[in-house]
Parts: C-alpha cells; sequence; structure tokens
C-alpha cells in the first residue's frame, strides 16, 4: 500500500546493479531531511519484483538496465507488479531509451543518474507519490462510473426484455379484435383497439431501439459483413422511402453513379442508417420540398450524402445530435420518439470504421447528414485473434503456440504471471487481448491476478484456464470475473485443438473495435 502524504515514512526499493551508482543513491537518500525513508536496495530484476509483490512499497527507484533485463520491458513488469507505487526510471546518459517513451509506459519521472541530490530526490519522491495517488483516485472514480453505467445498461436490459412479453400480447390481441376473431367490434370499439395496437407499436420500437442501442454500445451486436452493391441498396430503399415522401408531396432527387459500387459491410445496417436519415429529412422538410440523396466515391471509400430544405440545425448544437434522447426543435406532440435514432446510427458507423455528421448553416436554411464506408473495411474486419499464452512449462507453450497459429492467430507468449501482465499493461485498449489461455499456478503472479488484469484492460477477453490440478480457491477467485473455459492436462495436439476452435469462431464473430 502506498503511504498517505500526511505520514513522514516512505518505503523504497532501489534496483541497481551497479555498487558504485547504489552506493550513490543511498547515500542521496540517506541525505533527505524531509521524510524517513526506509531503503530496500536489489541487484537484479527478478529479486525486486519479489519485493514489489508483498505490496507494502511506497516508491521504486529503477536502473534501466539490470542483468536480467533490459530498457523498457524492466519497466513493463515492475509496473504490472508494482500497482500503487509510482516508478521512477533511473538512466545513464548513455541509454538508448527516452523520457517520453518510458513516460508513456507509465514512469513517474525519468532521472539522470549524475544529475540528481538530495533535494531534489526528496522533491521527487514526494511528488511522485503524491501524483500516484491522484491517479488512483481518478482510475478508481473512473472504475466507479463504468461500474454504474454497466448497472444501468443491465437494468435498461432487464427491463426492456420483461416488457417484450406483455407488449407481445397486447399486440396480438389487439390484431386478432381488429381481425374479428372475436367477434364484430362497434365502430368506437374499433377506433380504440386501433389505437391500443398503434401505441403498443410505437411501445415495440422504443423497447427494440433502447436494446438496439445497448447492444451497439456494448460490442454484442453480430454484423454479416458481406460484399454488396450500395448502389443497388440505395436504390430500393429510396423506393420503400417515396411512398411517405409523396403523402407530404416531398420531391426526392438522386445523384448515383452509373453502375454498381461494392463495398465490404453489414448490408442490413448500413441501410438502417439511410433509412433513419431519410425519414428524418421527411419529418423536417416542408409540404412542397425536397431532399436530395448524393452517392459518391474516391479512393478511400464511399460518401453518402441526404440533404434537405427543411427547418435546418442551429451550427452550435451540430456536435450534439447524434446524443441520446435529444431532439432539437421536434414538435413531440406531432413526431413522436425520443431521439435514439441518431445515437443508433453512429454506433453503427463506428463499428463500420467509418464516420457520420451533419451540416447546416442555420435554422431555416436546410441541413446534410453524410456518412462514409472505407473501402478497405475487409481487412480491418479480419484481422486476426491476438491470443496470450502463459504457463510456466516450456512444452507446453510450444504446443500452445503451435495449434493457435495453425487456428490463424496471433499468438503471445509468457512463462510467469508477471510476464503476462506486462504484455496485458502494454496491449492496452489500442491492441487489445481477444483470449487469455492460461495456467493458474504461475510464478510470481498467480493465474487469478492475470485474469484480473486482463479483464481491467479489456473486459471483452474470453478465458481459457489449463490445469493439471484444478485449484478450487483460485477458481472460486476466478469467477467473479465471469465465465471460462477449463481445460485439463494433460491434452494431446488434436483435443486443444477441437476445444479452441469453436471458441476461436465465436470471437471472429464479435465486431473490432473502431
Amino acid at each position: 500500500m502506498m503511504c498517505p502524504m500526511d505520514s513522514n515514512s516512505i518505503h523504497v526499493l532501489l534496483i541497481e546493479d551497479n555498487a558504485k551508482d547504489a552506493a550513490a543513491m543511498q547515500k542521496i537518500l540517506r541525505e533527505v531531511k524531509s521524510a524517513s525513508i526506509r531503503l530496500d536496495k536489489v541487484k537484479n530484476l527478478s529479486d525486486g519484483l519479489e519485493i514489489l509483490a508483498k505490496g507494502d512499497v511506497d516508491a521504486v527507484l529503477l536502473d534501466n538496465s539490470l542483468p536480467d533485463g533490459q530498457g523498457l520491458d524492466n519497466l513493463v513488469k515492475v509496473r504490472a507488479i508494482a500497482k500503487d507505487a509510482p516508478v521512477i526510471v533511473l538512466s545513464d546518459r548513455d541509454d538508448p531509451v527516452t523520457e517520453s517513451e518510458v513516460i508513456s509506459l507509465g514512469a513517474q519521472d525519468f532521472l539522470m543518474k549524475k544529475r540528481v541530490n538530495s533535494r531534489a530526490m526528496a522533491r521527487i519522491l514526494h511528488y511522485a507519490i503524491e501524483r500516484q495517488r491522484i491517479r488512483m483516485t481518478l482510475e478508481n472514480a473512473v472504475a466507479k462510473l463504468q461500474e454504474l453505467n454497466q448497472l444501468k445498461s443491465d437494468f435498461i436490459s432487464s427491463v426492456s426484455h420483461e416488457l417484450h412479453t406483455p407488449l407481445t400480447v397486447i399486440t396480438v390481441a389487439s390484431n386478432n379484435f381488429i381481425d374479428g376473431i372475436f367477434g364484430d367490434l362497434e365502430p368506437v370499439q374499433m377506433k380504440w383497439i386501433e389505437r391500443i395496437k398503434s401505441n403498443a407499436d410505437r411501445l415495440t420500437n422504443l423497447i427494440n431501439d433502447i436494446l438496439d442501442l445497448a447492444k451497439l454500445e456494448a460490442g454484442r451486436v453480430k454484423l454479416n459483413w458481406k460484399r454488396f452493391d450500395i448502389v443497388r441498396m440505395t436504390l430500393e430503399t429510396l423506393e420503400d422511402i417515396v411512398p411517405i415522401s409523396e403523402k407530404r408531396r416531398i420531391a426526392i432527387h438522386k445523384n448515383l453513379p452509373k453502375g454498381p459500387v461494392e463495398v465490404y459491410a453489414a448490408e442490413g445496417r448500413v441501410q438502417q442508417v439511410l433509412v433513419n436519415l431519410l425519414t428524418n429529412a421527411v419529418k423536417y422538410t416542408p409540404e412542397g420540398g425536397e431532399i436530395r440523396v448524393t452517392l459518391t466515391t474516391d479512393g478511400e471509400g464511399v460518401r453518402m450524402e441526404v440533404a434537405d430544405n427543411g427547418q435546418g440545425i442551429d451550427p452550435t448544437k451540430l456536435d450534439i445530435i447524434f446524443e441520446r434522447f435529444l431532439q432539437l426543435g421536434r414538435d413531440k406532440t406531432s413526431t413522436p420518439g425520443i431521439g435514439l435514432g441518431l445515437a443508433i446510427c453512429k454506433e453503427i458507423m463506428a463499428l463500420h470504421h467509418g464516420r457520420l455528421w451533419a451540416e447546416s448553416e442555420g435554422v431555416g436554411l436546410g441541413s446534410r447528414f453524410i456518412f462514409t464506408l472505407p473501402f478497405d473495411l475487409q481487412s480491418k474486419t479480419l484481422q486476426k485473434p491476438t491470443v496470450l499464452v502463459v504457463d510456466n512449462d516450456p512444452s507446453v507453450l510450444e504446443l500452445l503456440g503451435i495449434v493457435l497459429k495453425e487456428l490463424q492467430c496471433d499468438v503471445i507468449e509468457a512463462k510467469d504471471g508477471a510476464e503476462a501482465i506486462g504484455h496485458l499493461v502494454s496491449s492496452g485498449k489500442h491492441s487489445p487481448i481477444d483470449l487469455l489461455v492460461v495456467d493458474m499456478m504461475l510464478p510470481v503472479r498467480n493465474g487469478v491476478e492475470v485474469i484480473q488484469e486482463a479483464k481491467r484492460v479489456n473486459p471483452d477477453t474470453v478465458i481459457v484456464i489449463i490445469t493439471g490440478f484444478p485449484d478450487h480457491t483460485l477458481l472460486s477467485g476466478v469467477m467473479k470475473h465471469g465465465n471460462f473455459t477449463l481445460i485439463r492436462k494433460p491434452f494431446k495436439f488434436d483435443e486443444i485443438k477441437r476445444a479452441l476452435n469453436p471458441i476461436l469462431s465465436a470471437i471472429n464473430m464479435k465486431e473490432k473495435p473502431a
């Protein structure tokens, strides 16, 4: 645990193999007057990791070059175990790493050994611990907000699912009355039954929108990726919209390429976006107005624009119109809905690595809604799954690596828990681990700690546990982090391949992050 700032005692771990440098640093620390420093000195990385694993270190002074570790790898491994303790990297003039590199990997500071004195060291230690305390406070606050947001999403999904059953009964019963199954109805009875059905349909659509948005935000939507002609899709969509526009005498003009334009996307979802933009254009364009649909291409992809001469949008509000439940300038009595359509469209475009935005010169001057789709989307959606395999047995690592590479995976190997956590920390959100295959009984950090870090970095990481002797205490610790697959050792090549193949197939069905 990190000492609170009102404490006058600081536990510092110095990891330094050069005896002269270690002695110089110890002398500097003894001269620090503002705090009582308890110092632990070790000469190699492995001994330092063992001390850090106990969890009572307040700050780490880490030499950048050690007998059992070099450069940035040292920092990654220490940061993985140090948790709350700030890490200050000590460097010589001829080290190849830079300050920006070590700071980007989580170091609190980067010091040249020959420039440090006791006054500077006191200030650096106290500032480092305070910065780390603030960072941990913010991270805990963010984690709490994420937890509350997840609880909110789970609640909305649960309630929405529960509402579907009574709504289905109401809708079916209303249809039966309208179809005369329960006998003839008086005109006034038919009028109110039709109103009941109409409002049940509206409520069903609203619930479907809420569920759709929740699934899109959580990345749980399965899309049917394929190549299709977006010109054909646009023409078919316009045919469905024309009857609605004709009722309000709104003309629809189209400017589309003459021949087919193929894109790789989820056709149904792209069409959903276009339908939403077109129906909104019809709603907010006055009778006798016009809508123009334009599709263009360039070397990067396609660009779809839906423009109208309707009520327009305040330019200062263009950035917020895609927020959930927002209805700018909407007459709620004549235009029902709660403002989820554009938010859903925005999420769909994000899944397609595309963009969706709006343009308008002002209120009363019409608006333009534009989305883009890249041509190279297929390569982005067909990326290999990234798998982290963790086991202290080299033979098991080799076997699993062979199987996973044959199953078209990018494989990262780690021989202990600390190394695995280092890989997870460095992967972050930009190159997340899709699948973690981990033994429970690991050196330095056990399997539960590795899984906990994996889920912290990327909650969608799939967990497969391989074990020869299931430790029920460790397995109980894993259960609170979600579902997992258990594979028992010893296993043969074909057995592990059969076990992992369906798991990887499910991972490949998931959407890649935008």
